[in-house]
């Protein structure tokens, strides 16, 4: 058993290093995020924050007053002709400007008590972050460098075996779950 926040760094460290600059590693689930930023390879500030992919399918559902099965179906892009994108595009405008607000108010909190430090990299992770231009809201918002941290990756495989499309569409919602893998391959 292991912490998320804890198991997030662990992921990254593991595939990416440190640097000297301090990172904002998010991990957007369907019902919360945690936010781990780590500043010269220490983590110094984690918060759970109360965010999630539900929070844009219950949107959806409550809007075009359809099943909440129809309404996942819909956020992953099963878009049926009547429904108009410019209304499911202001109901993932609106939740993910909530989103960045919410972290935004994190980030700010780490700046007032660690104010010799600023956040310079954010890496997203989590099933949410796969959200088409989260990466490009997140940083003109939040005025860091933002990518998408997908720990699949960098790691060697067999092709024949694992399909690369498939690790690349659940690599980054599998950050948490490696870096926990990585704990248990370590007391070996």
């Amino acid at each position: 058993i292991d912490v998320d926040y804890f198991a997030l760094s662990n992921a990254f460290e593991a595939i990416h290093g440190f640097e000297e600059k301090s990172i904002a590693l998010i991990d957007i689930g369907a019902s919360k995020a945690i936010m781990n930023i780590i500043c010269q390879g220490n983590p110094v500030f984690t918060r759970g924050i109360a965010i999630g992919g539900w929070q844009i399918t219950e949107r959806i559902e409550e809007h075009f007053a359809i099943p909440l099965e129809d309404a996942e179906r819909l956020k992953l892009g099963e878009i049926p002709p009547k429904v108009r994108l410019e209304e499911l595009e202001e109901i993932f405008v609106s939740v993910v400007k909530n989103w960045v607000s919410e972290c935004r108010r994190a980030i700010n909190l780490f700046h007032t008590n660690f104010p010799e430090h600023r956040v310079e990299k954010i890496c997203l992770s989590g099933g949410s972050c796969k959200i088409p231009g989260l990466d490009k809201v997140f940083g003109e918002h939040l005025g860091a460098e933002v990518r998408i941290f997908n720990p699949l990756a960098g790691l060697e495989y067999d092709p024949q075996l694992f399909d690369p499309a498939y690790l690349d569409q659940v690599g980054p919602q599998m950050a948490v779950a490696f870096g926990l893998a990585l704990r248990k391959a370590r007391e070996r």
